[in-house]
């Protein structure tokens, strides 16, 4: 291993954007970006140049020195397009000898919680949601992690949207106004003004982000009916793809989860789940945030 050069660990999903970067003998630096850089929602064109403008802005001068990068991206499942994209990368970064690896990261990080010769399940539930496991022969099963359209029903976007047609409905008279109400209609204020056409307009066109408005729904969830109700439906919502991914690999996987991602570590969704774990023989575990990133670039400085 080169040390002059640099090796970069990457962590990526809908909202969250994380980089390892190890120099030399230094300890490894972590930089954090509020941006979804995943392909699958971009393209992988505006993808490419979203990384190519964190990397330049982290190591600036330094960018010739990047020597590998490994990369844990929600969405990247296609070989074709992974293909596609680390190729892009490099020319986009003028770097054709840069080394890439690339996989989504439910595959990820199930791998980096349960390797090689080990089995158990892992919860993902941030952005979006999915439930996935590593039976003892290695096969992998999984289920959800269709996307906000057709599944991620728990995730924080479904648990945002909630909030948001809970907003509305208050608006109509067809729900009672609380704390959620108010919160969501500040924020909103500040994204959309008062016209309800705005809302919808923004909405529809990406520009409001219903993730970003989970967070109202955890810190009223104490005093609010409403919010209360969304995240017992959320974490329903999620044991039942739990428990569809047990009975499926029940007779050849260890009784384990863990839970990864900001929404399956709120305490609400922890404690929900260690309690219905317990019921049906399952250990819950948390997952350690950083291992991910961690393993990505230790892969980065091996390849």
């Amino acid at each position: 291993m080169d040390s002059a050069a640099i090796y970069i660990g990457f962590d990526g999903g809908g909202s969250t954007s994380r980089f390892l970067i190890h120099r030399g003998e230094a300890e490894p630096q972590l930089y954090t970006f509020a941006l979804n850089l995943k392909y699958s929602d971009l393209g992988i064109e505006k993808s490419v140049k979203g990384f190519t403008g964190c990397l330049n802005e982290i190591l600036g001068a330094e960018i010739g020195l990047a020597n590998g990068i490994c990369i844990s991206l929600s969405g990247a499942s296609d070989p074709s397009m992974n293909a596609e994209f680390e190729q892009r990368l490099r020319n986009e970064l003028n770097l054709p000898e840069l080394k890439i690896r690339i996989e989504s990261d439910s595959l990820f990080t199930l791998e980096t919680c349960y390797p090689e010769g080990k089995s158990g399940m892992l919860l993902i539930a941030g952005t979006g949601s999915v439930a996935i496991a590593r039976k003892n022969d290695g096969e992998i099963v999984k289920v959800g992690g269709w996307g906000r359209l057709l599944g991620d029903e728990g995730s924080g976007y479904w648990i945002g949207l909630q909030a948001l047609k809970h907003y509305c409905k208050v608006i109509d008279g067809v729900e009672n106004e609380g704390e959620l109400f108010v919160s969501v209609g500040t924020k909103l204020s500040g994204e959309a003004g008062s016209d309800r056409s705005s809302l919808r307009n923004k909405l529809y066109r990406d520009e409001i982000k219903p993730q970003h408005y989970a967070p109202l729904v955890f810190e009223a969830s104490n005093t609010d009916l409403a919010a209360e109700d969304i995240l017992f439906d959320a974490a329903g919502n999620l044991m039942i793809d739990l428990e569809s991914l047990w009975n499926k690999v029940r007779a050849e996987c260890e009784p384990i989860v863990t839970l990864h991602g900001a929404i399956a570590q709120q305490p609400f969704i922890v404690g929900y789940f260690e309690e219905n774990c317990e019921a049906i023989g399952l250990q819950c575990e948390i997952s350690e945030e950083e291992s991910v990133l961690q393993r990505a670039l230790q892969l980065s400085m091996s390849l």
